[in-house]
């Protein structure tokens, strides 16, 4: 694993509005970190789509995100063999590395390892205990999915960057959203995309409420009334 060369790479800079948002969802029933991303635990969760490009060709898959209390929920799904998940997070949103910043690295059997960003060294070093964060994880054929609940004070938006790497001749790994590199620490935050945090679904009801306007004949039109009552649908936007 090689970590310490971090900033052997650059990237140009990149424009803020470039980069990929994605809504981590608040929610009340935390999934349970077993690696099986179970449709009924994520269903609320949008899915990002990741693209991976490695020497040997290219894996695709998915990213999920949800949020409740202190600790932000993130699912990886990659549809092709995969040995590491690894996620890095920009935690003050700055576009660049600090010593706020960490990296959770998850590998395929439960091993996992925690970094986090030296600004006098330029590089990320281990930390210890490594259970700052839990992991889970199951492969499936050649299917690979992954769980992370990850530590964080909640902000209003977050840095992140996804690696997976596949064992091979020299190592092959690649990062997420910015493809074609060997190891997404060595690129620039400003790269990332944003993680930012929803109370609730953006879902909105555009239904119109239904009006019915009822006219009593022993009145004038001036004076009659319309009534509404809500439903439960049109009183959730309220």
């Amino acid at each position: 694993m090689v970590v310490a060369a971090i900033v052997a790479f650059a990237m140009p800079s990149v424009a803020m509005a470039a980069r990929p948002t994605i809504s981590a969802l608040r929610t009340s029933t935390p999934p349970t970190i077993d690696g099986a991303l179970l449709e009924t635990e994520w269903s609320a969760a949008a899915t990002t789509p990741l693209t991976f490009r490695l020497p040997n060709g290219t894996v695709t898959g998915t990213l999920r995100a949800l949020w409740a209390s202190n600790t932000v929920y993130i699912g990886v799904q990659l549809d092709g063999h995969g040995d590491e998940v690894d996620i890095a997070l920009d935690r003050n949103a700055n576009g660049r590395l600090d010593g706020s910043d960490y990296a959770y690295l998850a590998w395929i059997g439960g091993k996992r390892e925690t970094f986090r960003y030296d600004p006098r060294a330029r590089a990320f070093a281990r930390t210890l205990p490594h259970a700052a964060f839990t992991h889970a994880s199951v492969a499936q054929g050649s299917t690979r999915t992954f769980e992370f609940a990850i530590p964080h004070p909640r902000t209003a938006r977050v840095g992140l960057a996804v690696k997976m790497e596949r064992a091979g001749t020299n190592g092959q790994f690649d990062t997420w959203p910015v493809t074609g590199t060997r190891d997404p620490l060595t690129r620039q935050p400003n790269t990332w995309a944003l993680l930012t945090f929803a109370a609730r679904s953006a879902t909105v009801d555009r239904q119109p409420p239904t009006v019915s306007l009822v006219l009593s004949p022993d009145r004038p039109l001036s004076n009659q009334t319309v009534g509404w009552r809500a439903t439960a649908s049109d009183a959730s936007g309220l």
